[in-house]
């Protein structure tokens, strides 16, 4: 089985990465990949990996800020204490969801380079293949600007669709098998970044006032056998060996006008079991009725519009989803069950508490267990909320020596919380050992330097005072001493 491992180095300004091992426990070399790329932000390692093997990662890079590059020394650390790693055990149903997996490398025009993908076919006309910064001659017939990128990797894919007013179409697709067959009964859901790169209008003369609004929409099909599209266009019918799953459809991919950033849009349907091939195709001669005044055209009216895909994903949806919360007492937490679980195929579920209320965004206010039953076109679900109550009281600490010499170390008195945010009323006071105060203040992000009225103050024990109210709670006070050395 394979996985990805991606590496994220936190501190980019100061790490140059050289060298990445992976090992297996007992300690055995599994992979090194070397790099001597400065400007790397994440790593990429293709491991085979055995289920139920525990790894540890050991990362060799370089510190720069105090050293040219030609004299440096390498630091052994574990990883852990450096990067994040994220490790999927399951392997994903689509094989390639972000189009990077190529049997060829190179900047052909977009409608030839799709055959450069090896997981993916065509299923009608001729699908588009963008890779970053490749230039492309712009008279070729897709949507392209320069300054494009991929959501995800270096590749994306365009799809054209034409809705002409003698009832005749162009739409494209493309399909793909999956790695394992669709369980039947369970419920799977369907997302992935799209661009709408707007559309074109052609239309006579005599008929310019006449606009076609074809219903726009990305149509998702399932079959357990290769899909093909077979299209009629003296009828403007056609039909495919698939079944229709999902259409997937929102207001950026219901819009006329051009979108330049990429927008997340999902959907959900369940499985009659065995389908291990997919389909994403533009609408196949289904846009709706056309307007009389199209019919009075002499030539024809056609209408067409284009979407730039990546990152497509599908994953099964879990029968009961759970989630547990913290709040501080006092603080009511809003939940946004769609905001909480990062799926935006919640976005369009009606949800039912066990209490009656009926939003996906409340004001939670006690501990407990909550249960909600989330209802989608494709099926209903539960979620399970477990809500806990923890201590927030800020957790006070005071040093009791200090040294204000100068040297960078202890040069300063404060008093810390572990959360600030509520703190009000604050007050802080030192006095000497005769009782005459030497500092006082009323910010809690104020220090004492060892001065009073600028001038350093003797060394020995002093004694400080401090009042406090956490939110609305009552009023505290607490009292120490620190001594004071040069």
């Amino acid at each position: 089985m394979k996985s990805e491992l991606k590496i994220y180095f936190h501190d980019l300004d100061r790490l140059k990465p050289a060298r990445l091992t992976l090992f297996a426990l007992p300690k055995k070399c599994a992979k090194t990949l070397e790099t001597p790329n400065s400007s790397v932000e994440q790593w990429r390692l293709e491991a085979t990996r055995q289920v139920g093997h525990t790894y540890q990662y050991a990362s060799e890079y370089l510190y720069t800020q105090h050293t040219k590059p030609a004299q440096f020394r390498l630091i052994c650390v574990w990883v852990s204490l450096v990067i994040t790693i994220c490790f999927s055990n399951a392997q994903p149903l689509l094989p390639d969801g972000n189009f990077e997996v190529i049997k060829t490398n190179s900047c052909n025009q977009p409608d030839d380079a799709f055959e450069q993908l090896a997981h993916w076919y065509p299923l009608d006309a001729s699908p588009d293949l963008f890779i970053d910064n490749c230039q492309y001659d712009e008279s070729g017939s897709f949507f392209w600007d320069k300054d494009f990128r991929a959501f995800a990797g270096n590749r994306f894919i365009g799809l054209s669709c034409r809705w002409n007013s003698n009832e005749t179409y162009v739409s494209e697709g493309i399909a793909t098998q999956l790695s394992a067959p669709l369980e039947a009964g369970e419920v799977y859901f369907v997302e992935l970044a799209i661009r709408n790169m707007g559309g074109y209008q052609g239309f006579d003369e005599d008929v310019s006032p006449c606009n076609l609004r074809p219903d726009q929409y990305l149509a998702i099909y399932l079959s357990e056998d290769s899909i093909f599209v077979e299209n009629n266009f003296a009828n403007g019918t056609s039909s495919t060996t698939a079944k229709l799953a999902t259409k997937l459809s929102n207001e950026v991919i219901q819009s006329r006008t051009r979108s330049l950033e990429w927008t997340i849009v999902s959907g959900c349907f369940k499985a009659q079991g065995g389908e291990r091939f997919l389909g994403i195709s533009m609408p196949l001669g289904d846009f709706g009725e056309l307007p009389a005044c199209a019919a009075s055209a002499n030539s024809g009216v056609f209408r067409s519009f284009y979407f730039q895909l990546d990152d497509l994903m599908l994953k099964k949806v879990p029968k009961v989803w759970e989630k547990e919360l913290k709040y501080c007492e006092g603080e009511p937490m809003e939940v946004d069950l769609p905001d909480l679980f990062k799926n935006t195929f919640l976005e369009s579920a009606q949800f039912e508490w066990a209490d009656g209320n009926i939003n996906a965004t409340r004001i939670v206010k006690t501990a407990g267990q909550y249960s909600i039953v989330a209802k989608l076109d494709c099926d209903k679900f539960g979620i399970e909320l477990v809500v806990r109550q923890e201590d927030c009281v800020p957790k006070l600490y005071a040093p009791t020596i200090f040294s204000p010499n100068g040297d960078g170390i202890n040069d300063l008195f404060e008093i810390s919380f572990g959360k600030k945010d509520n703190i009000t009323d604050y007050k802080l006071q030192i006095f000497n050992r005769w009782g005459a105060l030497v500092f006082e203040s009323q910010s809690v992000e104020e220090s004492w330097d060892g001065k009073n009225s600028g001038k350093l103050v003797a060394e020995g024990t002093y004694i400080w005072r401090m009042y406090h109210r956490y939110g609305e709670d009552e009023e505290q006070a607490e009292m120490g001493s620190v001594e004071l050395l040069r």
